[in-house]
């Protein structure tokens, strides 16, 4: 490692003037080395350079008013650094040592040790999940990305979600049988929507839940039309079948789980593969009712009773 940092230090010095080039030709004649830090000790200067990308962090140079310096030494108590010259002695006190290291891995694609170095600092925190999401979504590992996203809190809620629509994921047409990309978006609503409390944001947990629930009836009536296609073999069919299965009981769990209830006296029911928003009184008949897609195998039906105050 030695060499490698004199050689980058005779590159770096004899490419800027030749009143340095001389410079950068000496050997140091002593080093002390750190946790993330190398110590060198030359003729006429100390340089501080990082271990982990070998920059300079310090140069400091000695005038030589107190005569040759002879050596570079460490308190292995204290930790305090000492330059030792003929006529006089220089301390140097590290302090800090790892305050930029998270940066530095985070630059590295290093995320575990990024937070790791981070520390309690919530700042760095968040920028390194930022950064690591960012990362896997350009690596095209969407729903790894959506989860990181998730927990994001310099990043708005909307920016994040429009980068998952604009793959074809956003409930529309776009997407494929499986729909990976629609995958995704769930993967970061479902997740978002954990991290809401259902009393203290309750606006932006039914925004949550209906937005899942249109992308998983979406989901269900593509599905279903694929399974009308004769050109199928029985195995494309089957795996289909297994698909639909999972994106229902996916839906089926989303709304019976007790801590997302819409509340007062709207309600949300699956059954019979129908999706049903209901009143207090579900005797009464629905004033609305939604019919399905074209060509869709099976019914998915939304029914919407008034409130007795006349209001949805």
């Amino acid at each position: 490692m030695l060499s490698d940092l004199m050689t980058t230090t005779t590159t770096s010095s004899s490419s800027s003037s030749a009143s340095t080039s001389s410079a950068s030709n000496e050997a140091p004649i002593s080093l002390v080395l750190t946790k993330f830090h190398l110590l060198l000790l030359y003729p006429s200067r100390l340089k501080v350079v990082c271990r982990l990308n070998q920059a300079v962090i310090l140069e400091d140079r000695f005038s030589g008013t107190y005569g040759r310096v002879l050596g570079l030494c460490r308190d292995p108590i204290r930790g305090t650094v000492w330059a030792y010259a003929e006529h006089a002695v220089y301390r140097y006190k590290i302090v800090q040592e790892e305050r930029n290291i998270w940066e530095i891995y985070l630059k590295k694609r290093d995320f575990a040790a990024a937070r790791l170095h981070a520390g309690d600092d919530l700042l760095k925190q968040d920028r390194t999940v930022c950064e690591e999401a960012l990362h896997l979504f350009s690596v095209g590992d969407y729903r790894a990305s959506a989860a990181l996203f998730a927990g994001a809190r310099s990043r708005s809620f909307e920016e994040i979600a429009l980068k998952f629509i604009e793959l074809g994921g956003g409930g529309g047409n776009g997407g494929g049988d499986q729909d990976p990309d629609q995958e995704a978006l769930k993967e970061y609503l479902l997740c978002k929507l954990r991290t809401l409390s259902p009393v203290k944001e309750r606006t932006q947990v039914i925004i949550l839940l209906l937005w899942l629930l249109e992308i998983s009836l979406n989901q269900l009536g593509r599905l279903a039309n694929r399974m009308e296609d004769a050109e199928l073999s029985n195995q494309e069919v089957l795996n289909l079948k297994v698909e639909y299965n999972r994106v229902e009981a996916n839906l089926k769990g989303l709304i019976s789980n007790s801590n997302y209830k819409v509340g007062g006296d709207l309600k949300v029911c699956f059954k019979a593969n129908s999706l049903f928003f209901l009143s207090g009184r579900p005797k009464e008949e629905p004033p609305h009712r939604l019919q399905p897609a074209a060509g869709a195998q099976r019914p998915v039906s939304v029914d919407l009773l008034r409130r007795d105050d006349g209001r949805l």
